[in-house]
């Protein structure tokens, strides 16, 4: 029943730091204040649903009732149960008291596992009716929340009831926290959404995403313990004893060694891209599908972060208003050679129509030649496979633009101008045609 959860998700590659954070509660609050979505919506008092004068039935059966009576207008299951969502809400309260003041275990088991007993049909809890109602409430307070987190400033990356993916708009992951921080604390603050408990799990500092099942980027490294822990923890050690005092000399030497160490090592790239597994694994399709992605992402990271060492913190670039909105690469280089520097956009352009087209056009070429001559159907058989696919490199390349394509700086590239990646997809069609 995943069709019926509330999504919103906007695709595209983000430069700056992205923040995953988890929901929680959003069902137990939406019960809570399911009188005060009504009020947003200006359906309070005597209007809204849950309030409606109910009719019998015997009255809503008599076929005596006169058109457009209000036997009529109450025939809904959502206002038929209004009753019985009145109780369930009075119920849920009396859990939350238990926990508050009395700190009861069991009525704190009872508000973690409600929402999956009231949707599940095999629990007693079940109720069609009641589930849609509390679901309706749900999706309204839900796009509340998204229209919070944009009012704040942030880019709904993705969202869903349980984690919301927001673009910070930060170049480094200590504001990026703390802008969270800001952010949650505010949102949390209203009586709508005071009971949804938001947590962040992870961060990307460049993320280029398609849909929860595909995704890559340069995953974030988390700042450490707080100055106050560290002192805790050397005060700690003070207090052991002086007589080791040169192992406490030694330790924050292989302490410091072991900080190099991670200092040295490079981004942690993450790459969860579900089409590259319908691709084959013959040819290294799916292995050379990664690199190259792989390597747009760390370029493009290796950029930023070159960018943000050469800009001083607290200085805004300024750049010059061009003439023309569509430019050539020539221009592009001429005046990135005069000594202006070079956007991000621009990097992504010249990256694309450069040394990664020259490298796609001999990897495609490698695997036209390998995989033509097979006579068995070399793609994987997958879940929702329904598609014939017959020419490997034409999907290989598909793939590419399609995930390429995500990112705004270079749509026009990938799929308007006819450079040496159309050029392959071109080719390989007219190959097909001549065959048959």
């Amino acid at each position: 029943m995943s069709h019926l959860v509330q999504v919103v998700n906007a695709p595209g590659a983000y430069r700056s730091v992205c923040v995953e954070i988890e929901l929680d509660a959003l069902a137990v609050n939406t019960l809570l204040q399911s009188h005060h979505v009504n009020d947003i919506e200006g359906t309070a008092g005597s209007v809204a649903f849950d309030v409606m004068p109910q009719a019998s039935l015997e009255e809503m059966l008599n076929t005596n009732a006169v058109p457009g009576s209000h036997s009529l207008a109450s025939y809904d299951e959502t206002a038929l149960v209004s009753s019985a969502f009145r109780v369930l809400r009075t119920m849920v309260s009396a859990w939350l008291r238990e926990v508050s003041q009395y700190r009861n275990v069991f009525a704190d088991y009872q508000i973690i596992h409600f929402y999956r007993w009231l949707r599940s049909p095999n629990a007693l809890l079940y109720d069609p009716a009641l589930r849609k109602t509390l679901l309706n409430l749900m999706k309204k307070l839900f796009m509340q929340l998204v229209a919070e987190f944009k009012r704040l400033g942030a880019i709904v990356v993705h969202a869903e009831f349980n984690r919301v993916i927001i673009c910070t708009k930060k170049r480094s992951v200590e504001d990026a926290i703390a802008y969270v921080d800001y952010v949650t604390s505010t949102i949390r603050s209203k009586e709508l959404f005071h009971s949804i408990d938001m947590k962040m799990t992870q961060a990307w500092d460049f993320l280029l995403w398609c849909d929860p099942s595909n995704f890559g980027g340069v995953r974030s490294k988390m700042p450490k313990e707080p100055t106050s822990a560290k002192k805790d923890a050397t005060a700690n050690n003070d207090e052991e004893g002086e007589e080791a005092e040169g192992e406490d000399v030694e330790r924050p030497l292989e302490d410091e060694d072991e900080d190099e160490q991670d200092e040295d090592d490079g981004p942690e790239i993450e790459m969860n891209w579900n089409l590259a597994t319908y691709l084959p694994e013959a040819g290294a399709c799916q292995k050379n599908f990664n690199t190259v992605v792989a390597g747009y992402i760390t370029a493009n990271h290796q950029f930023l972060e070159e960018e943000s060492v050469r800009i001083a913190p607290g200085c805004t670039p300024i750049r010059k208003r061009r003439g023309s909105q569509s430019q050539t690469p020539n221009h592009r280089r001429s005046l990135t050679q005069i000594g202006q520097p070079q956007t991000p956009a621009e990097f992504a352009q010249d990256l694309i129509m450069g040394e990664l087209t020259q490298r796609l056009f001999g990897v495609t070429q490698k695997i036209h030649k390998k995989l033509t001559t097979s006579e068995d159907n070399v793609f994987p058989l997958l879940p929702g496979s329904h598609l014939k696919l017959s020419n490997p490199a034409l999907e290989f390349i598909k793939a590419l633009c399609k995930v390429l394509a995500l990112d705004s700086a270079i749509t026009e590239e990938v799929k308007k101008h006819p450079f040496e990646i159309l050029f392959v997809k071109r080719f390989l069609c007219e190959t097909d045609t001549t065959k048959n």
